[in-house]
């Protein structure tokens, strides 16, 4: 476990690898030489594409074929027929069509097949996913992967491409590796109670009358090598207050199963992953699944991880453009679409292409998509710190720098990052926050804008808020010799990275809806601040923080509440009252989005009650690994200053051999020749403790 004595900076290196027991097999490991950092790719390859003005093509490598399997291949795009490699999705040409309809003429033909098949049988083709880690080449993804962001050099060791490589090693392995886990251990209780089905889960009865059932720490692997050994909880609450047990049961798919469309998202590496997961396991379904345009890294570990269910018809991937994505979206035997991403696209797949066709077909109630969709969209997540409890300058220092950490990551362009500070205008302390969050964001590096359209949509909320504030401390990564900014796939001229854009809302965000930054999703590196009017004690302003959020701003996903630790000592329910009153899918208690999805047990997506033609956030839940019926929402608990949390300080004082240690270590427990050290995770799995 790593307690809080444990220096900040060495936490924040493993603070993605979910506790600091990693830490110690890391430094074993390196120290060992059992495992080898992945070499870095030569920056003359990218200066000699840009001289030829051709998209990168990574070194070309073989396939070797046992048992109809593939071998370990190199990361890169394998095309369906010659396993060559390139960096640009599959235009969409007939005879792209013609193979896209066989994969899905194929999975149609499997679906009843998959959707009756034994659990037993199931739980052999998870051991696959989790045997095939071993052979993905690590390395070569996570370069693909950070390339994506604009980190084209793998030997730089900024404090921001360090940062990137750290998490981006685990995301793309560890995280898999420990939903897999979790779903199979649910279809060993499945298996075991036949059936009786699973067994119910207690609840607890809070003080606000809600039923709400702990899944986190689950099991003693959660305990003894997760979070949960460092005072991490999780709760699901239910939609029925009046259960006197959580029911569990995973949905049983429709009559003669059913082809479901994963359209991966573009801006992490995992999402697409657990959605798959998600759709195949979880809600008995065949998978088609389009590579976002800018994941193409993710089509060769892909097809290795999902190896035999590929050849056994139950899995397909394609890459592709956006007349790819139209013709899967509405061919006939694609029978569900599941879509994380943009609510622009959203309402373009369901209700039409423009604007005046969608209000139309709105009003008409005729959608244009007229089968089943599942979406989480995103939200402007509210990060809320209540007033209340005996703050110092010390804790308003580190819960800025917290803010400004998960607030800056990725550039802003995660769907959980947070977009609006919510405080008590009249809380003692706020000036002084604010302070320390200016002084923060000033020293804080900016991160390459990577994703397309961020100039565009910062450019526009910089022109509705002309006197909003600009800070950064200058660009994360250098530009070229020639003064560019690259990124992959291929090599994209991204543009500088941008400073953060601050905006204080004068009126403390009194206008709701009608304020830009209330209502539209920026995905860039731009943070509003509503500064609550009004009675400034804890339970008032409780109320009033839930309703501007939940009437005011727009989005259900997840909020985040900072509660100091003396004012959950005063009032012990407080925590209960904010989880209650917020109607959002997660709630973060002195945490963020980020570190709830990472808690396998807690299922993601936006608060029910939206409807299909008033989309914000979307419909339905990913990642229900226990199968807990009737989700309201999920509730993460974490140590007001937890150990774990990347700030900025913690990050810039790692020395360059902290991110090669964990490297390494992401590849053992994994990929790599330490395999054997995930069989004490795996042991804990295994005993069902």
């Amino acid at each position: 476990m790593c307690p809080v004595a444990v220096n900040r900076s060495v936490c924040a290196s493993v603070w993605y690898m979910q506790s600091g027991w990693f830490l110690l097999v890391a430094v074993l490991a390196s120290l060992s030489g059992a495992a080898a950092f992945a070499a870095p790719l030569p920056p003359a390859r990218f200066a000699a594409a840009r001289a030829a003005s051709r998209p990168l093509a990574p070194p070309a490598s073989k396939r070797s074929v046992r048992s109809g399997a593939p071998g370990r291949l190199k990361m890169g795009i394998v095309t369906a027929k010659k396993g060559a490699l390139s960096d640009a999705p599959l235009k969409f040409t007939e005879k792209v069509q013609a193979e896209i309809t066989e994969k899905l003429r194929v999975l149609d033909g499997n679906k009843k097949t998959w959707a009756e098949m034994p659990v037993a049988k199931k739980i052999q083709y998870l051991d696959d996913i989790e045997s095939q880690l071993k052979n993905v080449d690590l390395g070569e993804w996570v370069k693909g992967t950070t390339a994506i962001h604009g980190f084209v050099r793998p030997d730089d060791m900024a404090p921001m491409a360090k940062t990137v490589r750290v998490t981006e090693s685990f995301l793309s392995s560890s995280f898999l590796l420990s939903v897999v886990r979790k779903i199979r251990t649910t279809m060993r209780e499945q298996q075991a109670s036949g059936a009786a089905g699973l067994k119910p889960l207690p609840i607890r009865k809070t003080a606000t009358g809600d039923a709400v059932v702990k899944v986190y720490p689950y099991s003693a692997a959660d305990k003894y090598v997760g979070f949960g050994g460092m005072g991490v909880t999780g709760e699901i609450w239910l939609e029925d207050s009046s259960v006197e047990e959580a029911a569990r049961e995973y949905p049983t798919p429709p009559d003669g199963g059913r082809v479901s469309l994963v359209l991966g998202a573009g801006n992490q590496v995992l999402l697409e992953l657990s959605d798959v997961l998600d759709r195949l396991f979880i809600q008995g379904e065949v998978v088609m699944t389009k590579h976002h345009e800018l994941r193409l890294a993710n089509e060769a570990p892909f097809a290795i991880i999902f190896a035999k269910l590929i050849r056994d018809g139950f899995v397909a991937a394609t890459t592709g453009d956006g007349a790819t994505g139209a013709f899967l979206v509405n061919n006939d035997l694609v029978g569900h679409v599941h879509i994380t991403g943009g609510l622009a696209t959203a309402n373009k797949i369901i209700w039409g292409a423009t604007a005046e066709e969608q209000a139309r077909r709105k009003a008409a109630s005729d959608p244009v998509l007229k089968k089943p969709i599942s979406t989480e969209l995103g939200n402007i997540s509210p990060f809320i710190v209540s007033p209340g409890g005996d703050w110092t300058d010390d804790d308003l220092k580190f819960q800025a720098a917290h803010l400004a950490a998960i607030f800056s990551a990725n550039n802003s362009c995660n769907c959980l990052s947070p977009k609006v500070l919510v405080l008590a205008a009249e809380w003692e302390h706020r000036q002084a926050f604010l302070a320390h969050l200016r002084q923060e964001l000033s020293l804080t590096k900016q991160w390459p804008p990577y994703y397309p359209g961020t100039k565009q949509r910062y450019q526009a909320f910089k022109d509705h808020y002309p006197e909003a504030e600009s800070l950064g401390a200058g660009p994360g990564v250098a530009p070229n010799e020639s003064g560019e900014w690259l990124a992959g796939p291929g090599v994209r001229n991204i543009g500088a990275p941008l400073p953060f854009l601050l905006i204080d809302l004068a009126d403390g965000g009194a206008k709701g809806r009608e304020e830009y930054c209330l209502n539209n999703e920026a995905f860039a590196p731009v943070l509003a601040i509503a500064s609550i009017p009004g009675d400034a004690t804890p339970r008032a302003f409780a109320a009033a923080a839930s309703d501007f959020c939940n009437d005011k701003v727009m989005g259900s996903l997840t909020a985040a509440v900072i509660l100091h630790p003396t004012l959950e000592a005063a009032d012990t329910t407080i925590a209960d009252v904010f989880a209650s009153k917020l109607r959002y899918g997660g709630i973060g208690i002195n945490t963020a989005g980020q570190f709830h999805y990472m808690i396998d047990t807690l299922p993601w997506g936006a608060h029910p009650g939206e409807t299909l033609d008033a989309l914000e956030s979307g419909q339905g839940y990913v990642k229900n690994t226990l199968g807990v019926k009737g989700v309201r929402k999920s509730v993460v608990r974490f140590p007001f200053r937890s150990p774990v949390i990347p700030t900025r300080e913690a990050v810039e004082s790692l020395p360059d051999f902290v991110p090669k240690i964990v490297l390494t270590l992401a590849k053992g427990l994994a990929t790599g020749p330490l395999m054997w050290l995930s069989r004490i995770w795996g042991l804990f799995d295994a005993l069902g403790i």
